[in-house]
């Protein structure tokens, strides 16, 4: 695909101006390459137009991102904006390059950065099976828990503004908690009340307060396992003297 028809399908895809779509492939490219080995930015760079190859440095030592993060990056490398329409922004270039590079190559891509990529590129990643919780006290925390870890991922990437989404996912783990009955909600309730705590700790300082906050996030969710454990053998017990 020529250079002009790739800028001109961002552009299409993303209402913005040739130059902005320009400016936009190149830093989705860019943090791309940050993620991939030097082979394999070469072998992408090598199907796209010459222009795209002379901007886009293959880096030495790639640093794996989630996809959050990643979002993060190319919002920073253009400048800031809103990181929802930053992320729908990547998505189309992404899209783009899907109908620009040939499928072995988004395949390789997609290898080298992981199953949570899958779904950017249009192929659904192969979900590991899980047990469902026994019990509804095992249940809660499995939600509370990956409530938490959404929210201190957050932290980690945004600092200060993480905190207060991670607020939000506190609130979600607090409710699947206390669906679970009062005698869950009594022994959660410090591992939720510090989880809340550090995340104001967060709003008022740097991103370092916010790695702080993620320590004291990760020690809640723990607790909130050890709480979960301590309801289902009690749960058990009463249901072995019951029968």
């Amino acid at each position: 695909m020529k250079y002009d028809e790739l800028v001109r399908r961002v552009a299409g895809r993303t209402a913005l101006t040739r130059r902005a779509a320009d400016e936009l492939l190149v830093a989705t490219l860019t943090v791309l390459a940050e993620n991939l080995t030097p082979d394999e930015t070469r072998d992408l760079l090598a199907q796209l137009p010459k222009s795209m190859k002379q901007r886009v440095p293959a880096t030495s030592q790639p640093v794996a991102m989630r996809p959050i993060e990643f979002v993060a990056r190319v919002a920073d490398l253009r400048g800031g904006g809103d990181l929802d329409e930053t992320e729908t922004a990547v998505r189309a270039v992404v899209e783009t390059l899907t109908e620009a590079v040939n499928a072995g190559q988004i395949r390789d891509v997609v290898e080298q950065l992981g199953a949570e990529y899958a779904e950017w590129f249009g192929r659904v990643a192969r979900a590991e099976p899980t047990a469902a919780p026994s019990q509804p006290f095992g249940a809660a925390a499995s939600v509370g828990r990956e409530t938490l870890q959404r929210g201190s991922e957050r932290l980690l990437v945004f600092g200060a503004r993480g905190s207060e989404l991670t607020n939000a996912v506190l609130r979600t783990a607090a409710g699947s908690v206390v669906a679970s009955g009062r005698l869950a909600r009594r022994g959660v309730g410090a591992a939720l009340g510090a989880a809340t705590g550090a995340a104001r700790i967060a709003q008022r300082r740097s991103r370092d307060a916010a790695a702080v906050a993620v320590d004291k996030v990760e020690d809640a969710t723990d607790a909130l396992d050890d709480t979960a454990e301590r309801l289902e053998d009690r749960f058990r017990r009463r249901a072995g003297a019951g029968s």
